[in-house]
């Protein structure tokens, strides 16, 4: 057997059945009322603010928490794709499984669009990706995307993941499902994968002209070596069919395979295996409390891989697993550690296993439970309440009536007091913070009124990539003529900033920067070509500065870029 990767990804999956034609996709089961809500982060574990969201016509953007939420809708009870897009990341889509009435909490990883290198699109050139894969491009071989000849610099974006990484089963596209070339739905056993994107100086998407291959090698992990085939399947991800598709072949070359490819998405080298449809529920310390956002790990015996799922608001779990293996199942706190485990399996069809029920045995269960209220007193059905408990970080949806629960079973048992924050998504409001303690493990909040603007930020795009400073600090100078000050760090993001000065004399109006810091890039003198618009000018200390900006600088290096954003940033001098 191959050291195969299989995955069970956060929530309910998707299986889908095709038809012979292999870009041709249908589900026979019955559509179903699902909504879905959760958070989009970084790869440093960050909320992504600005990421939108789309369930088949829904379409949600996610707030400063990255926190996002869909409205019900009639989707595919086995297919219901979902995607999410935000400029300077690569797109993200994943099909899940979706129970009737029941909404699907999710955590999607964004992998940031990085450019790893450019080459010379009328002589060619090779590129080394982070990790060790290597693409090497043939001279004359890109063309834009009306297939006109392209001959100038080719910027290449890409990204190597890591199967044993443990944010694989976050980041990747899809989960691992293919479609092989005669419409058989597969579970792939991952021996590697990158993403590739090319474009123009200009930002001109680039593709490669028909008739011509790109070369990847990519390099052997060592712990696959004695289980790594001679030959191994090539797959291409279809973002909007969200399916991993086959397409070629690659051939080992010492320790590592090199194939050949014609255009570029994510790619995987992958085995393939028949699967089988595993579904469950899990509970704690009775059959009468699911429990709800457990993370589930298997660990197949025969070589060790690992899949992960986690409940959805009804306990329930669901997915494929390779047919006819068997595994050790273990349900895992927010800590990582294993508070369950029992062995289960083979399994050789479709099946549901016994509900499984989770003793307390000394871990500590906390739920927080309340009801969100608007400044009218009316239930808010779209929002969701926050928890900061030491370094965990909680969320709970509401219901209809406004109500929350959040249920989790905490790895730290000692005595701990922290704050909760409600948030309306469809009116952009919060709540002023809430103490809570724990124990006693059920803390019971009542109604929290949600009537706050939300708190500081600035959002900017430099060239097109966007960036959130969450803390931002303001400022006005009375002297030479009343300057403004607004800057801010990124502390999740290394060389991520963005310093503002200009010279409004403290009334609102539209103004040219004096001064600009952002990133790694400086301007400080001549003409900047940058415009803020000042609405609220922080007449007083403690008062808001709000605003936007827009326009193009010349940095210390010659190099002209485009920056734009808006910004709510308190006065604190």
């Amino acid at each position: 057997m191959h050291n195969f990767k299989f995955l069970l990804p956060v929530a309910l999956l998707a299986l889908v059945l095709v038809a012979c034609n292999k870009d041709s996709f249908f589900s026979s089961s019955p559509t179903v009322n699902a909504s879905f809500a959760g958070q989009v982060i970084d790869e440093n574990g960050q909320a992504i603010s600005g990421a939108q969201v789309r369930v088949e016509g829904e379409l949600a953007t996610t707030d400063a928490n990255g926190i996002f939420r869909l409205r019900s809708m009639r989707v595919p009870s086995d297919n219901a794709k979902l995607m999410v897009t935000k400029i300077g990341y690569f797109e993200f889509s994943r099909a899940f499984y979706v129970e009737d009435d029941a909404l699907q909490v999710v955590t999607i990883q964004l992998l940031q669009k990085e450019q790893i290198g450019t080459v010379s699109a009328s002589s060619g050139g090779t590129i080394q990706l982070p990790g060790g894969a290597t693409l090497v491009f043939p001279a004359g071989a890109f063309v834009d995307e009306r297939s006109n000849s392209y001959n100038g610099i080719v910027r290449v974006f890409g990204r190597r993941l890591d199967p044993a990484s443990p944010d694989f089963a976050l980041n990747m596209p899809g989960d691992l499902r293919g479609i092989n070339q005669t419409g058989e739905q597969q579970l792939l056993g991952n021996f590697g994968m990158i993403g590739v994107e090319l474009q123009s100086q200009s930002g001109q998407e680039l593709r490669i002209r028909q008739g011509n291959e790109v070369e990847i090698r990519l390099p052997i992990a060592p712990s696959q070596f004695a289980s790594a085939p001679s030959e191994i399947t090539l797959w291409h991800y279809d973002i909007l069919q969200a399916r991993w598709l086959e397409e070629g072949k690659a051939q080992r070359v010492g320790n590592e395979y090199v194939g050949r490819v014609k255009h570029f998405s994510f790619w995987s080298y992958s085995t393939a295996y028949n699967v089988v449809l595993l579904d469950g529920q899990v509970f704690l310390v009775d059959d009468q409390h699911t429990l709800r956002g457990a993370v589930i790990r298997l660990t197949m015996t025969s070589d060790s891989s690992k899949g992960y799922a986690s409940t959805n608001s009804n306990g329930i779990f669901k997915g494929p697993v390779p047919m006819g293996e068997t595994f050790i199942m273990e349900i895992q706190n927010e800590c990582g550690e294993v508070i369950f485990t029992q062995n289960v399996g083979p399994y050789n069809e479709n099946t549901t296993m016994p509900d499984v029920i989770v003793p307390n045995n000394g871990t500590h269960t906390v739920d927080v439970t309340g009801r969100l209220l608007d400044c009218a007193g009316a239930p808010i059905k779209n929002g969701y309440a926050q928890v900061f408990l030491g370094n965990s970080k909680w969320v709970g949806f509401t219901g209809t009536d406004g109500t929350f629960t959040i249920s989790k079973i905490r790895c730290d048992t000692s005595v701990g007091t922290g704050t909760i924050i409600g948030f309306d998504l469809q009116n952009q409001k919060q709540s002023a913070p809430d103490t809570i303690s724990v124990p006693p493990n059920a803390v019971a909040i009542g109604d929290l009124s949600v009537c706050d603007s939300l708190s500081e930020y600035i959002l900017f795009s430099l060239d097109y990539n966007d960036y959130v400073i969450a803390v931002p600090v303001g400022g006005v100078i009375d002297s030479l003529g009343m300057r403004t000050f607004l800057n801010g760090y990124s502390s999740a993001q290394q060389d991520v900033g963005i310093s503002m000065e200009f010279p409004n004399n403290g009334q609102p109006g539209t103004f040219m920067l004096s001064n600009l810091y952002v990133n790694t890039l400086t301007w400080n003198s001549g003409t900047s070509g940058v415009n803020i618009e000042v609405v609220e000018p922080g007449f007083a200390v403690g008062d808001p500065i709000i605003g936007t900006f827009d326009g193009t600088f010349i940095d210390q290096f010659g190099i002209t870029h485009t920056l734009s954003g808006s910004y709510q940033v308190r006065r604190d001098y």
